[in-house]
């Protein structure tokens, strides 16, 4: 029943990517891309390379339905790599014994730093591969940070109504 859960969750994620979020474009900088929940909310007792192959399989869901050449399979495959450093970075010991990851089951504060940690890594990595130079270094930050900062506090007030 979890794994039927998690398919659900992962389809209704990318397609509130593809139908809304992918066409949010404030200033031609921000671009949320709240996909990433799925890859933040997978178990934590998972085997890694189940990890990675779920990531690179996100990631080119996500390339297809944005338009880009690998660029989202090849973030999301890094943060796969990643995620169990950041895991045990944020989340405190005592609390990884086979649970989920949420706000609720983690503690709010464990949650958001795994929220800004995964954010802002897969958004640097996308605008960065995406930009491939840093001739317009400022335009790649703020592209970064608003869309980091939007695609957090969506995923942060997601959490908290789910919460509720």
């Amino acid at each position: 029943m979890g794994f039927l859960l998690h398919i659900l969750s992962l389809v209704i994620v990318l397609l509130l990517q593809m139908l809304v979020f992918n066409n949010l474009h404030f200033l031609g900088i921000c671009h949320p891309y709240i996909y990433i929940l799925f890859l933040i909310s997978l178990p934590i007792r998972i085997p890694q390379w189940i990890e990675l192959l779920i990531g690179f399989g996100v990631g080119l869901i996500a390339d297809m339905l944005c338009g880009s050449p690998g660029v989202h399979a090849a973030a999301c495959s890094i943060l796969a790599y990643l995620r169990p450093i950041f895991i045990r970075r944020t989340i405190q010991d005592s609390e990884r014994i086979s649970m989920k990851i949420d706000g609720l089951s983690i503690g709010t504060n464990e949650y958001a730093k795994l929220v800004v940690l995964y954010t802002i890594l897969h958004h640097t990595l996308v605008f960065a591969i995406e930009a491939w130079s840093f001739s317009h270094f400022w335009l790649l930050v703020s592209k970064i940070l608003v869309s980091s900062l939007f695609t957090i506090a969506m995923l942060l007030f997601y959490d908290r109504i789910k919460q509720l």
